[in-house]
């Protein structure tokens, strides 16, 4: 998803198609109060559509000593994330802090105007975010489904979301 940026090699075929076809759905979402949950991409679509930018490929334009995109097994944490005090997710863990696993190379670059910052990486990156004033109208970098059976936080963040259907 280049949101209307140059494309770089590192961003693979894109598909405009697809780019189009969830920027529309989510927009629908939010015009109607309709909860969701995106995840890696989902978190960056939603902020492509409702005006944002992308870092295009972190490892190629904002050097970092995290690594973004993690090699398997995804179900480990490979860094933290500071959560927003008052925020949607802060309310969901009942804590400031989380460590996730990380599995992208795009990245938030400028959160849209839409939004507001539920968690930041410890190298400063936008690692969810979520509709001012909406409901559950949330978006995630990380991957919660590689955690959930195991993991008492993501399995958290579901039953928040599934609540809230």
């Amino acid at each position: 998803m280049s949101n209307g940026e140059e494309r770089l090699d590192a961003c693979g075929v894109p598909c405009p198609k697809r780019d189009v076809q969830e920027s529309f759905l989510l927009k629908k979402a939010i015009e109607r109060g309709l909860p969701f949950l995106g995840i890696c991409r989902g978190l960056q679509i939603l902020n492509a559509a409702t005006g944002g930018s992308l870092f295009q490929d972190l490892p190629s334009q904002r050097s970092s000593k995290i690594i973004h995109c993690m090699k398997p097994p995804y179900d480990r944490a490979v860094h933290g994330v500071k959560l927003s005090h008052g925020g949607m997710l802060f309310d969901i863990f009942g804590k400031e802090e989380l460590q996730v696993n990380s599995y992208h190379h795009q990245g938030i670059k400028v959160l849209s105007s839409c939004l507001e910052t539920e968690a930041v990486s410890e190298d400063g990156i936008i690692e969810a975010a979520r509709v001012k004033n909406g409901g559950f109208e949330l978006g995630v970098q990380w991957h919660p489904e590689f955690f959930s059976r195991n993991d008492m936080l993501s399995y958290l963040l579901f039953e928040a979301f599934a609540k809230a259907l």
